[in-house]
């Protein structure tokens, strides 16, 4: 196959600290998914610098997983 017709991940750069966050919330039972700019930006393959994610725990047990981390209500 040419490289013009290789499929490209829209997502392969995502950096190992927010892979290490999501799956932080699978290991606990919960999920998570990336959501908004950084998913226009990857499907547009433009360059990825906002991470924003969508998750089924509550503001408490995110507290509880990451400690001191900046829990956002949106």
């Amino acid at each position: 196959m040419s490289s013009a017709h290789r499929a490209v991940d829209p997502f392969s750069d995502i950096p190992a600290v927010v892979r290490r966050f999501l799956r932080c919330f699978e290991a606990a039972g919960y999920e998570a998914f990336l959501v908004g700019g950084a998913v226009r930006d990857a499907l547009l393959q433009l360059p990825l610098h906002d991470w924003d994610v969508a998750t089924s725990a509550r503001s408490d047990a995110c507290a509880a997983l990451f400690g001191d981390a900046v829990v956002s209500h949106v």
